[in-house]
């Protein structure tokens, strides 16, 4: 057992992430601990840790290690302890925001998921909609753009979607490409498409492409039928649990893929055009608020990292707290 405030990180496999315990802990026997901390303030050395990036001292190829030893040897500057103390607030500050910011993002979220199994079934409706709703097979609405290109029968700056470059379950494009980075054979998709990626369907990985382009044939490129389905509302189904439980009764044990011939069996619950669409805005609204959240949230992290450079090394000089004087 050691005793609490520590700092532990990865000392075998996962390098690199280091951690701050307020309270007495257990360290595991592949991690690496501070058992001293040298009359430093003990929060300043956690930061220090994380801004000195543990990684560059990893040893091994096939697990990677990190040597003590190797970081004992490397040199740092550090403030006098009330510096250090004040550095280490300013920090604990931005954090406290990070984590706020993240519970924020969280919890909307959950609410989207929540609004999406109420609306997206009917047993919630938006106000003045009372018709019917009907039920048809997912083939009847929907169907995969099947024109498949080489990215050279392209423009060379065609936009070019990778099934890495999707977000996992949060329907963000992380990354793209275009066509001259590329030379297997490609699907055709154009804006509007809803892109879903068929390979391990169980990632959750989908985007409403706002541009034409190409994308990997580990992609689906699903079109609306513009008649019975608006395609921000497909949007919302290809998110549901439904449409993923169905997608992940795949083929395929190593390397699992979505099966269509399956999948377009799919029982769609569908109101009129009109409501898809006040529900589709609905569902969009709450990404954007999302999507402004997460926003905030990068430029955050973003400031905080020039707090850590600007700070840890001494370009940026915080002033000792004031001690009140007492009568």
């Amino acid at each position: 057992m050691a005793k609490g405030p520590g700092v532990v990180t990865g000392r075998s496999g996962t390098i690199g992430r280091v951690h701050f315990i307020k309270t007495d802990y257990w360290p595991h026997n592949t991690t690496l601990w501070v058992t001293s901390f040298c009359n430093n303030y003990p929060k300043f050395i956690y930061y220090l840790y994380v801004y000195i990036h543990l990684a560059q001292f990893l040893a091994g190829s096939g697990v990677p290690t990190l040597n003590r030893n190797d970081v004992h040897r490397h040199w740092v500057q550090v403030p006098p302890f009330p510096e250090q103390r004040a550095i280490a607030e300013a920090l604990s500050d931005v954090d406290s925001l990070l984590y706020a910011l993240e519970a924020l993002v969280a919890k909307k979220q959950a609410i989207k998921r929540a609004a999406m199994q109420q609306l997206l079934t009917g047993k919630t409706r938006l106000p003045n909609f009372s018709d019917a709703w009907h039920t048809m097979p997912l083939q009847r609405v929907a169907s995969i753009r099947n024109q498949r290109v080489l990215p050279s029968a392209v423009a060379q700056t065609t936009p070019c979607v990778e099934l890495d470059h999707i977000g996992q379950a949060d329907g963000k494009l992380i990354a793209r490409s275009t066509a001259r980075h590329s030379t297997s054979l490609k699907y055709v998709f154009s804006s509007g498409d809803i892109l879903f990626g068929r390979l391990r369907p169980y990632l959750r990985k989908y985007w409403q492409a706002d541009c034409n382009g190409i994308c990997t044939t580990e992609i689906w490129p699903l079109t609306p039928n513009p008649e019975r389905i608006y395609g921000g509302f497909l949007y919302g189904i290809v998110q549901s649990d439904q449409f993923i439980d169905m997608a992940s009764a795949s083929y395929g044990t190593h390397m699992p893929r979505a099966d269509w011939s399956l999948l377009r069996n799919l029982q769609i619950f569908l109101p009129g055009i009109r409501e898809q669409r006040a529900i589709a805005t609905v569902l969009s609204d709450m990404d954007a608020e999302i999507a402004a959240l997460d926003q905030l949230l990068e430029k955050t992290c973003a400031i905080k990292q020039g707090m850590m450079q600007q700070l840890l090394t001494g370009r940026v000089r915080l002033a000792e707290p004031e001690v009140p004087v007492r009568p």
